[in-house]
C-alpha cells in the first residue's frame, strides 16, 4: 500500500484507505494467534476492544498501517451487529458494561490515532450511516452518509433532515439523470461511472460538477427548510442555505413524479429587506434582480416544467 500512497501523493492526491478494525474472520492470523481476543473465539467475530491489551494492540497495528501506507483519510466501517456479543458477555445485573467499555475504547482509539497523525482525517462509514452520533462526529465526518444512496426522494429527504443537525456530510451518485444527480448533491459529493464505457455521459458529469460547486459553496451556511418534510410523490420539497457573511445563498427545489403544479412560491429566509438580490436559476440564461423583502414576503417563484424535475437557484446581494 505504501507504493500506492507514494504514487497518489506524487500527483497531489490524497489517499483514503478503508478499514474495519473491530472484527476479524475465523482463520485469519490475528484470530489464530489470539482467539481469546474475540467473542467468537477461534471463529473470530467482534473484537474485545474494551480490554486494555486489545486496545493497545489495535492502536499500534493500525497506526503502523497508516504510517507505512501514507494514509491521509482513514475510513472505518463496522458491518456487524455487536449487541448479542456484548450482552452475552455480561451477567444479568451487569448488562451494558461491556458495551460501555467498547464504546469508550472506540473513542480512545480514534483520539490516539489523531494524536499520533495530526494530518489524519477520519471518515465514519459504519453499516450505512448507523454511527452518525454526536461523539463520533466530533472526531470524523460521514463521507457516505448512508448506503441508501441511489433513490432520489430518499436522497432529497436525507439532505433535508440531516442538514438540521450535521453541517458536513457526503454521498455519491452514478451518472444517471440530472434529477437523480441534483437529488444527491451534498457538501461532499462523489460521482460514479465506469470511465471505460464509451456511452458514459460525460456531459452530465461535467454539468453536475459545476452545479455541485455552485451549491456546495453555500451548504455550510444557515439552513432553512422551505417546505414541509414529505416522502409523498405528489409533493414539492425545497431547502435554502444562506451565507450572511458573504451575502449569498442557494435554493434547491424538487418537483416529484406526481406533483401537478409546475411552479411553487418559496418564502426565503435571512435576507435584508431593503437589499437587491441577483437571482440566478442555473437552468435559465438571464438572472433577475429582486428586493429582499419581496423574496421573503411574496416569495421566490420557481418553475420546474419536467415531472419529476429539480431546480437550483443561487442568489447574491447586489452592491450599490
Amino acid at each position: 500500500m505504501g507504493k500506492l500512497g507514494d504514487f497518489l501523493h506524487k500527483y497531489g492526491m490524497k489517499f483514503m484507505l478503508w478499514f474495519e478494525p473491530e472484527r476479524a474472520a475465523g482463520g485469519s492470523p490475528i484470530v489464530n494467534e489470539h482467539p481469546d481476543w474475540f467473542y467468537g473465539g477461534k471463529d473470530g467475530g467482534l473484537l474485545k476492544l474494551g480490554e486494555p491489551d486489545v486496545l493497545k494492540w489495535t492502536i499500534e497495528h493500525f497506526d503502523g498501517l497508516i504510517k507505512s501506507s501514507g494514509v491521509d483519510i482513514y475510513r472505518q466501517d463496522f458491518n456487524m451487529g455487536p449487541i448479542s456479543s456484548w450482552r452475552g458477555n455480561d451477567a444479568p445485573d451487569r448488562q451494558g458494561i461491556t458495551e460501555i467499555r467498547h464504546v469508550e475504547a472506540y473513542y480512545a482509539y480514534w483520539d490516539e490515532l489523531l494524536r499520533r497523525n495530526p494530518h489524519l482525517l477520519i471518515d465514519t462509514c459504519a453499516s450505512g450511516g448507523r454511527r452518525n452520533n454526536v461523539e463520533t462526529l466530533r472526531r470524523s465526518v460521514p463521507v457516505l452518509r448512508t448506503d441508501f444512496a441511489q433513490e432520489p426522494i430518499g436522497n432529497q429527504c436525507h439532505t433535508y433532515g440531516l442538514s438540521m443537525w450535521v453541517p458536513f456530510y457526503g454521498t455519491g451518485q452514478n451518472a444517471t439523470s440530472a434529477y437523480d444527480e441534483r437529488s444527491a448533491l451534498s457538501p461532499i459529493f462523489g460521482l460514479g461511472g465506469d470511465a471505460r464505457k464509451p456511452d458514459l455521459n460525460w456531459g452530465l458529469i461535467k454539468q453536475t460538477k459545476k452545479e455541485w460547486q455552485a451549491l456546495s459553496a453555500c451548504m455550510l451556511g444557515d439552513y432553512y427548510p422551505l417546505t414541509r418534510y414529505s416522502l409523498d410523490k405528489k409533493s414539492w420539497l425545497a431547502m435554502q442555505w444562506d451565507v450572511p457573511e458573504k451575502a449569498k445563498g442557494a435554493v434547491q427545489v424538487f418537483r416529484r413524479d406526481e406533483a401537478d403544479e409546475d411552479g411553487i412560491a418559496l418564502q426565503l429566509r435571512g435576507l435584508e429587506p431593503d437589499a437587491d438580490y441577483e437571482i440566478r436559476n442555473l437552468d435559465e440564461a438571464k438572472p433577475n434582480v429582486i428586493k429582499g423583502k419581496e423574496l421573503m414576503d411574496r416569495g421566490l417563484r420557481v418553475l420546474v416544467k419536467s415531472k419529476p424535475g429539480a431546480a437550483i437557484v443561487t442568489y447574491r446581494k447586489v452592491k450599490r
